[in-house]
Formats: C-alpha cells, sequence, structure tokens
C-alpha cells in the first residue's frame, strides 16, 4: 500500500484577510465556518494570532451578568472605603 503525500493549501495574505473578515461578520462559530471552506479551525486561529486580531469568541461570557448582584457589591466596597479614610 502506498501513501499519498498530503497535499498542503497555500493561501496568500489576501486571501487570508478575506477568509478572516468572512468569519468575523458571520453568525458562524469557528468549526462551523471553517468546514463550510475546509480547513481546519486551528489555522484559522493561527491566521487572527498572526494578524493580531481578537476572535469573535473570546469576547463572549458564558455566564449572565447580574448587575444587580454588581451594584451591591460596588455599594458595599464604596461603605467599607469610606470607613477606612
Amino acid at each position: 500500500m502506498k501513501y499519498s503525500k498530503k497535499k498542503y493549501n497555500y493561501y496568500s495574505d489576501d486571501e487570508r484577510m478575506s477568509y478572516i473578515r468572512e468569519y468575523l461578520s458571520s453568525p458562524e462559530s469557528k468549526s462551523e465556518f471553517c468546514k463550510r471552506h475546509g480547513f481546519c479551525a486551528k489555522l484559522l486561529t493561527y491566521w487572527l494570532n498572526k494578524y493580531q486580531i481578537e476572535d469573535k469568541d473570546m469576547g463572549r461570557s458564558s455566564k449572565p451578568v447580574n448587575s444587580d448582584a454588581i451594584d451591591s457589591s460596588i455599594s458595599e466596597l464604596q461603605k467599607e472605603l469610606s470607613l477606612l479614610r
């Protein structure tokens, strides 16, 4: 049985930036986007890091923010700070 060499695709800077722009403007996840275009998600992550572009998934919080709890914590800390002065 003969093994065939894996074919690597070369992407120019323009192609990379085009894919990055399309990914960032699409509602798809990284894995969905990459499957649709036929390349590995690690490659897209590499490009984002190479061009120092923040991934759209990095800004998402997994837990909802409870603003009431934050407000009460802030007011408690302000009271404690005023007592220390």
